[in-house]
C-alpha cells in the first residue's frame, strides 16, 4: 500500500533518473507530492534527493518490460519527452496502474490514467513528425545549424532520421527550448546540453541561396487558391519563426537574386 508523502522527489531530469524515482517508490511505498530539477524555485516541500543510479534503473525498466513488455517501455520513454507541466506524477501514476494491471492495461485507453499517457505520446511523436519536413539548415563554413523552439523534446526522435539522411555532414540542431543540441558529424552524434547558440554571419553564398528560396516560396504560390486556414492547419504558425521562407518579408522584384550567380555557385 503506498501511501503519499510531503516530500518533492529531486532528480536530474533524465529518463534514468525517473526510473530511479520509480525505484525508490516502491522501495519505500511512498508516492512523492511532485518531482523537480535541482536548478527549480524552492518550494514549501521538503526535497528528497534521489541519485541516478545505473543499476537502479536497469532494474525498474526490467521490471517494466517484463510485466508490460517492450512496447510499455516505449511508451513510457516516448512520453517522458512530453513538455508539459507534472509529467512525471502522469508517469508514476499510469505505472502504479499498469504495474499491478499487468499487459492489458496497455489496451485500457479508456482509462484516463492510460489515455493521459498515450496522449502525452501522441503529442511528441506529431510533433518530431512536423519538425522532419520543417527544419532548416544554414551553411556555415561547410558546417550545417539550424534552430527549433519545440514544446516537447524531440531531438531524440528526430535524431536518427538527420544523421542517415546527412550521414557525411557536419551538423548542429539546437534546441533552444530545452537548452540542448544535436551535434553531427561523420560516423559520430550526440544530444548534449547547450545553454545558447548564435549562428555564424551567413556569407554572400549562403543569402543568395536563402534569397532564391524565398523567391520560390514565393513565386510557387496560387494566389487564387490561397487558404489560410488550411495553412495554419498543415503548417501551425509556431514552427515559422525559424524557418527560412518565413524569415522576413518577400524579396522586392529589384532586389531579386541573380540566377546566373547561383549557377556559377552551384559549379
Amino acid at each position: 500500500m503506498f501511501k503519499r508523502s510531503a516530500l518533492m522527489y529531486q532528480y536530474d531530469k533524465t529518463l534514468g533518473g525517473f526510473l530511479c524515482c520509480v525505484y525508490s517508490c516502491y522501495q519505500y511505498s511512498e508516492i512523492p507530492s511532485g518531482f523537480c530539477g535541482d536548478t527549480e524555485a524552492p518550494t514549501l516541500f521538503e526535497r528528497k534527493e534521489i541519485f541516478t543510479e545505473q543499476k537502479k534503473s536497469r532494474a525498474t525498466r526490467r521490471t517494466i518490460e517484463h510485466r508490460l513488455g517492450k512496447a510499455g517501455y516505449t511508451l513510457l520513454a516516448n512520453a517522458f519527452l512530453y513538455g508539459g507541466e507534472e509529467k512525471e506524477m502522469h508517469l508514476l501514476q499510469f505505472l502504479l496502474f499498469a504495474l499491478k494491471t499487468g499487459p492489458s492495461a496497455l489496451r485500457m485507453r479508456g482509462h484516463p490514467l492510460v489515455s493521459r499517457v498515450y496522449d502525452m505520446e501522441r503529442a511528441v511523436l506529431n510533433e518530431a513528425h512536423h519538425f522532419l519536413g520543417f527544419i532548416r539548415f544554414s551553411d556555415h563554413g561547410g558546417a550545417l545549424s539550424s534552430v527549433i523552439e519545440p514544446k516537447h523534446f524531440v531531438l531524440p526522435k528526430i535524431r536518427a532520421h538527420f544523421c542517415d539522411r546527412f550521414p557525411n555532414e557536419t551538423f548542429l540542431i539546437f534546441d533552444k527550448t530545452h537548452h540542448a543540441a544535436l551535434l553531427h558529424r561523420p560516423n559520430s552524434a550526440a544530444i548534449v546540453p547547450l545553454e545558447s547558440f548564435t549562428p555564424a554571419a551567413s556569407d554572400d553564398t549562403e543569402l543568395l541561396f536563402c534569397s532564391l528560396w524565398k523567391q520560390y516560396h514565393q513565386t510557387i504560390a496560387i494566389l487564387e487558391r490561397k487558404n489560410e486556414r488550411c495553412q495554419n492547419t498543415h503548417l501551425p504558425k509556431r514552427f515559422r519563426g525559424q524557418m527560412t521562407e518565413f524569415s522576413v518579408q518577400p524579396a522586392e522584384p529589384a532586389s531579386l537574386p541573380d540566377l546566373n550567380e547561383a549557377r556559377r555557385c552551384l559549379g
